[in-house]
């Protein structure tokens, strides 16, 4: 990179690509000198055409060194003269137009003048391949530091899209001009009071028996035998009222070159309007039926029928003036764009339409009146609140600046096409295009279509990949791939959907043989025939499916169901002879649960009473300690009893709430989660004041259930929290909740009851957490993962917050990472 400490970081503007280019440029191996050798007038002409603008370019020095800025890049197009041309002689960048420009920037480099040229076509490389473009340009002077001319500024821009557009158009109105006048349908245009001939053409002049003399005279003038059938009357009504008017197998008795001549004719006059809805004059247009009437009068559907709209299409347009953009002109199209009215008129743009903030135009309005550039764009979005409501619509839109006398721009003209219709439209045919074949891809359908009087078709790549034949796939390639067997029956339906009796119905299923691999494929087809007016068959379209493996699971079905339907024979009468085996046994397991429960009791009384008794000796004998005063190897045994003997008591109460718990599995009452949480919270109150937990809970919903089992499920949850707090540390628990549908719910959730909506309830707390390689163990009865000297508790309580989960039919996870707190999720039905 070649830099000079001579010039200041303002000189090189930051947001201009060239700037860089031109920065980095090694100028030391040029005419021109390294950056630091540049003389003041170069540096400067450098700065302006950086920033400007408006496209320029600068031959310098004796072999025309040339510069161009970033307005003037895009017309380099890619892989062409981009960044190739910078700092090459002119010659050399410009080597294809040069025969042209060359010799008047010899001139100008010899003390001509400024030269200007408009719409000039010049050949230029751009985007890999030679080509033209249309320049309206300007070439200049410039001149050293001592004055002498060392060089050529070029100001242009491109126009190449307007002078094509301006050709189309000339193409296109002389395309018209030749449609009216070579039409083999008469027509002509009629203006004035007296409805004088504007314009007619060969076939209209041809009706009349007239020549070209007839253009430009009165319509009397033109068909005096026309005075008493009150054509010239029904003329002037259509020119004053715009009301069409039409007649069918009209007579006319004319003058026909000379000799009487009587007619029939279909014809029609319609008013012609200008772009501002003005009626100009009457269109006619007419048809000669006069052998039709005479053959086949009585024939009423048979008259033909010809309508001709010439319309011109209204084109919204409004000018704004000086730089604030005021409103000066806009016509009732482009007010109804807007949604406005003709109170924005003398308005500045951004206060006629305040919903303009923030969307691009105001601002490329400002550019534009700075730069003088044409702007076209096409489906161009913009958002506009029409009858109060702010909606998005699509427009074709140019903004032409306007110059004065002394080439100063004052105002920018706005026409617009509201294109909104086509841009949904297209849009929605897209989607629907995608739609449709990602059906077809996904149905893995072959799609056919086939025009019955030719016999020829059209045929998917499915259907190629079927046969693989050659290309193109023709019907006949199809029938010669089917298997001669199954020919018949496809030729048997072929035919018959061609009667119009059938409803052009096809439906038929048969093999198809691939060409090249042999594989024979069971193909289901459908296809519909369309008949035309005279009910003949005019084309049958469709699609054809690969069923070979469906059959065959379909005909495995049948077996399995078979073979099935006499394994249930006979097991009916094996589960006939167990039924009894069973009912005894329901009975034995009846006993068996009555027991238990009698168990549970009786465990739970006569295990707890030994167990006070030893608490109680133990208390008497800390008493005598007082008296007697044991050693301290006494009163260490003494202590460790009584621990163990709390350690029993709590754990034989776990087992008995486990047990009660596994054996009370109705839960139907509707219970609200906010008492329950409320009564675990007076339950808790004092642990939760010891350890200053911070308790945040959400507004939690009623559920199915049974209210003490839950409370148990939140008091273990809560009181688990507790307990593994992380030293030093603030206890925090936060009870969220949330909806979640059972599509949605995580893979190792499995709910033990289906329902549409769970509701998810979250236990947070900021404890010290644990590895989750064992979330499934901590939900185990006895299982611990930390000693009983570091956490007290006997393994049981998440054990019971699982079986009362599973007993109101729903689960229960965990996620965590050691020292990063743990969440517990309830999954509740809903």
């Amino acid at each position: 990179m070649h830099t000079n400490s001579e010039f200041p970081a303002s000189f090189w503007p930051t947001d201009s690509e060239m700037s860089g280019l031109i920065r980095q440029f090694d100028w030391a191996n040029t005419s021109v000198g390294d950056l630091a050798e540049w003389p003041l007038s170069l540096r400067t002409l450098v700065r302006m055409m950086l920033t400007s603008r408006f496209p320029s370019l600068i031959f310098w020095g004796d072999e025309l060194i040339t510069f161009y800025n970033d307005a003037f890049r895009p017309s380099l197009g890619n892989d062409g003269k981009h960044p190739a041309s910078l700092g090459q002689p002119g010659p050399v960048s410009w080597a294809e137009s040069w025969p042209v420009i060359g010799p008047m920037i010899g001139a100008i480099m010899q003390g001509g003048d400024a030269v200007w040229f408009e719409d000039q076509k010049l050949p230029i490389y751009r985007e890999g391949q030679m080509g033209y473009a249309y320049w309206t340009y300007c070439f200049s002077p410039i001149t050293n530091d001592e004055g002498a001319v060392n060089g050529v500024l070029v100001t242009c821009s491109e126009t190449t899209k307007t002078v094509e557009g301006i050709q189309q158009l000339k193409a296109s109105q002389e395309f018209t001009e030749s449609l009216f006048y070579h039409s083999p349908i008469a027509n002509a245009v009629f203006v004035e009071n007296d409805m004088t001939v504007r314009m007619a053409n060969d076939a209209m002049l041809a009706i009349w028996g007239r020549d070209e003399s007839a253009i430009g005279k009165p319509f009397l003038e033109v068909l005096p035998e026309l005075i008493e059938t009150g054509e010239i009357e029904r003329l002037r009504a259509v020119m004053a009222t715009g009301a069409p008017f039409r007649r069918t197998e009209a007579r006319f008795d004319l003058i026909r070159y000379g000799q009487p001549y009587t007619g029939y004719y279909n014809y029609i006059y319609e008013a012609m309007r200008s772009s501002s809805g003005d009626i100009t004059g009457v269109v006619s247009v007419a048809y000669e039926v006069t052998e039709q009437v005479l053959a086949r009068r009585a024939v009423e559907d048979s008259e033909a029928r010809f309508r001709s709209l010439i319309e011109e299409a209204p084109v919204a347009t409004a000018l704004y003036v000086g730089k604030d953009m005021r409103v000066q002109v806009a016509n009732e199209t482009m007010l109804r764009y807007w949604g406005k009215d003709a109170s924005v008129i003398g308005m500045p743009l951004a206060e006629a339409l305040p919903e303009l903030e923030g969307q691009p135009f105001l601002g490329l309005l400002d550019d534009l009146f700075a730069t003088g550039r044409l702007h076209e764009m096409r489906e161009a979005p913009a958002d506009l609140k029409v009858d109060g409501v702010l909606s998005t619509y699509y427009f074709d839109y140019t903004y032409k600046p306007l110059r004065n006398a002394a080439g100063e721009v004052y105002a920018i003209m706005n026409m617009a096409i509201d294109v909104t219709p086509t841009v949904k439209s297209n849009r929605q045919v897209q989607r629907a295009r995608e739609s449709l074949q990602q059906a077809v891809d996904l149905a893995q359908l072959g799609i056919w279509q086939i025009d019955l009087p030719t016999q020829s078709a059209t045929f998917s790549g499915r259907m190629h990949s079927w046969i693989e034949y050659k290309e193109p796939l023709t019907l006949d390639d199809v029938v010669d791939a089917i298997i001669p067997a199954d020919l018949p029956v496809f030729v048997e339906a072929y035919q018959r959907a061609q009667q119009v009796a059938s409803g052009g119905r096809l439906e038929v299923e048969y093999r198809l043989k691939n060409v090249s691999t042999g594989q024979v494929r069971l193909i289901h087809s459908i296809g519909q025939t369309h008949f035309d007016a005279q009910g003949k068959p005019a084309n049958m379209s469709g699609f054809s499916r690969d069923v070979t493996h469906e059959r065959a699971a379909q005909l495995a079905l049948r077996q399995q169901v078979d073979e099935r339907t006499e394994e249930l024979a006979a097991t009916n009468e094996e589960l006939a002879a167990s039924n009894e085996e069973l009912e005894e046994a329901n009975q034995l397991l009846i006993r068996s649960n009555d027991n238990l429960q009698q168990f549970a009791y009786v465990a739970s009384h006569d295990l707890q009473e030994p167990l006070r008794k030893i608490q109680q000796f133990g208390n008497l004998l800390q008493l005598r300690q007082g008296a007697n005063r044991l050693d301290d190897e006494s009163n260490n045994y003494i202590e460790r009893m009584q621990l163990a003997a709390s350690r029993m008591s709590t754990l034989i109460r776990d087992l008995l709430t486990y047990s009660r718990i596994d054996t009370h599995r109705e839960a139907s009452q509707p219970i609200p989660l906010n008492d329950v949480i409320a009564d675990v919270r007076t339950n808790l109150e004092l642990l939760l004041t010891e350890t200053d937990t911070q308790l945040e809970v959400a507004d939690l919903p009623t559920v199915t259930g049974d209210f003490s089992q839950l409370a148990q499920l939140v008091q273990n949850l809560l009181s688990n929290a507790i307990k593994f707090r992380q030293k030093d540390v603030t206890p925090r628990i936060r009870i969220q909740v949330q909806t979640v549908r059972a599509e949605q719910l995580p893979a190792d959730v499995r709910p033990g009851r289906f329902t549409p909506v769970f509701h998810r309830i979250d236990v947070v707390d900021n404890g010290i957490g644990f590895d989750e390689k064992y979330v499934d163990r901590i939900f185990q009865v006895f299982q611990r993962l930390h000693g009983k000297g570091e956490y007290v508790g006997t393994g049981i309580g998440l054990a019971i917050c699982q079986k009362v989960v599973a007993n109101h039919g729903g689960a229960i996870t965990a996620h965590s990472q050691p020292g990063q707190g743990a969440t517990f999720s309830v999954y509740l039905p809903a």
